[in-house]
């Protein structure tokens, strides 16, 4: 009899790994080289994700830094991927009609592709060059001048610099950072976007080489930082103990049950001066409950320092302002005269320190 052998095999599944996948060509403001193409990020499945700026141009998706053939394109629906194998015209190239800050999508399973421009509404800045330093509940905001344009001018200390785009209460977040560590951030120079996932390993920050006043300018359509030396002691002049401002690097807190910090002086919440945005106001923008409010000059563990208060004991706001009151406790035993908040919301307040008022203002939260 012939003689009957069995065989048994062991099968284990696995995923394969992805293939790398650039975005190469003359929108790339890196340069159209295939050596400085840019590789995007891994996602899910068989998708691909880059944010980044782009130029008015044309760029392929290539599977590697060597050759533009084989590449990705599209032909006909701008939505749709097409697979050219040969260069022979099968797809053509994306395009990008102007400069600006894209998000890249590409699936190679469904091959669909989206380049979606983002329109930036907030950005802010954080480090030791600003007031309140590194503390992430103290982030500056910059002042929306324009469609991708912010500006901030104000008084900043020697130090280091950077440009998160969320105020979410981390440092792993997207940024304006510089080209390189430690680049001096006066005249004019370039930006570049970095993602979250590697805003902890690239981390180039700018350098402002002395204290004084500064005016910032950020141009998302120009993909450039413009930053000046500007004289405010004039504006400084016109403010309420502009002294005092000037001497606390400007800083003025909000403290009360009102507040997300409740009576925790010592977590004071933080207004913030641009004389960009409004020559004469500090301004903080947030939740506010119903309760009472007012305006230390010092974060402190004890109340005796000075601070902005009502006119009257529990003082509404008024649609046209509320009087401010300066009030110097460092003593103690100064009237106690706070704010009354009646409603819940988000509100965007203004202290005019020239005028001498106070706005509560409820808006729609950003």
């Amino acid at each position: 009899m012939p003689e009957i052998s069995s065989l048994t095999l062991s099968v284990t599944p696995y995923d394969q790994p992805k293939n790398e996948l650039y975005i190469c060509g003359t929108a790339n403001p890196a340069g159209s080289s295939l050596a400085d193409a840019v590789k995007m990020d891994v996602g899910m499945d068989n998708g691909y994700t880059w944010t980044g700026f782009l130029n008015a141009g044309d760029f392929k998706l290539t599977p590697d830094r060597y050759s533009d053939v084989p590449f990705y394109g599209t032909k006909g629906n701008a939505y749709t991927l097409v697979y050219d194998e040969l260069g022979n015209g099968g797809a053509e190239p994306l395009h990008v009609s102007e400069d600006g800050l894209y998000t890249v999508t590409a699936d190679l399973e469904d091959m669909t592709v989206s380049v979606s421009r983002i329109n930036t509404e907030n950005v802010w800045m954080v480090g030791s060059a600003t007031p309140y330093g590194w503390n992430l509940g103290d982030l500056a905001p910059m002042y929306k001048q324009d469609e991708g344009i912010f500006v901030y001018e104000g008084p900043l200390k020697q130090g280091e610099l950077k440009f998160p785009m969320q105020n979410a209460n981390k440092f792993e977040v997207p940024y304006i950072m510089a080209p390189e560590a430690g680049k001096d951030i006066t005249g004019t120079g370039a930006i570049e976007y970095v993602t979250a996932a590697n805003s902890t390993m690239h981390d180039n920050k700018w350098n402002v080489p002395a204290d004084g006043d500064y005016r910032i300018t950020l141009d998302f359509n120009r993909r450039t930082i413009v930053c000046e030396r500007v004289d405010l002691s004039a504006q400084y002049a016109k403010m309420l103990e502009g002294k005092r401002l000037a001497a606390n690097d400007m800083k003025l807190y909000l403290v009360g049950d009102a507040t997300p910090c409740g009576w925790t002086i010592s977590n004071a919440n933080s207004l913030h001066y641009n004389y960009a945005a409004d020559h004469n106001c500090l301004t903080w923008e947030g939740s506010l409950t119903k309760g009472e409010i007012k305006f230390p000059f010092i974060r402190s563990d004890k109340w005796e320092v000075p601070y902005y208060s009502a006119a009257s004991f529990g003082e509404q706001p008024a649609e046209g302002g509320n009087q401010l009151t300066f009030v110097d406790n460092s003593g103690g035993g100064q009237p106690d005269r706070k704010w009354y908040i009646t409603k819940a919301g988000y509100y965007q307040i203004k202290v005019d320190v020239v005028n001498r008022k106070v706005y509560f203002k409820e808006t729609t939260g950003k």
